[in-house]
């Protein structure tokens, strides 16, 4: 693992909440945009704190 893909998906991630909101885009759409899979997503931001991001989201949506 590296540091330049956690950059990655961190800067992804950050323009795609920007142009497509929080609940905007999926883990699918995200990976695809960096060039990784699904399982390498999780290796680098784990189920738990995908969930804590996916919270984030339904609580951004109620208010």
């Amino acid at each position: 693992m590296t540091e330049n893909t956690r950059s990655a998906i961190c800067d992804t991630a950050r323009r795609l909440t920007i142009d497509k909101g929080l609940s905007g885009f999926t883990v699918e759409e995200l990976c695809e945009q960096v060039g990784i899979s699904r399982r390498t997503f999780f290796n680098y931001f784990p189920p738990r704190k995908t969930r804590c991001l996916a919270t984030a989201r339904t609580i951004s949506q109620k208010t």
